[in-house]
């Protein structure tokens, strides 16, 4: 099976279209742009595998983040495993608001671990979110 071929086929079996071309591009370690200038590049056994198998996990419902291991938040890239969540992209817009509110300006402000807060302790009653 070419690259043509198996871009066909994964967007079929998932019906998303980017998703496919994520779920190749992380199996063959490959950019979109060699995707697509080697549409007859031959996939060998073990890719195909690890295709299959990233295929059937997305079909299980498994997030497409935890399949290929990575997640872009602010530009930047992160590595994801089970045992971290997922960047959301709306999250990014949590983060601009707190930083246009934030009386410290021109510095960095620190960063919570708020999976350890959070099992620790509860947030007091009086704790309010940005409005």
């Amino acid at each position: 099976m070419n690259i043509k071929d198996a871009l066909n086929q994964t967007h079929q079996d998932l019906r998303n279209f980017l998703e496919a071309e994520v779920l190749l591009k992380s199996c063959l370690e490959m950019e979109s742009s060699e995707l697509y200038l080697n549409p007859d590049y031959y996939l060998s056994n073990y890719e195909r595998n690890l295709l299959k198998e990233a295929i059937k996990k997305r079909k299980n419902r498994l997030p497409l983040a935890y399949i290929i291991g990575k997640k872009g938040f602010y530009s930047l890239e992160f590595r994801i495993t089970p045992d971290t969540f997922i960047p959301r992209p709306e999250t990014e817009f949590i983060v601009d608001a707190v930083l246009k509110r934030s009386p410290v300006t021109g510095h960095r402000l620190p960063v919570t671990d708020y999976r350890s807060l959070l099992a620790k302790e509860r947030p007091p009653p009086e704790a309010q979110g940005i409005r």
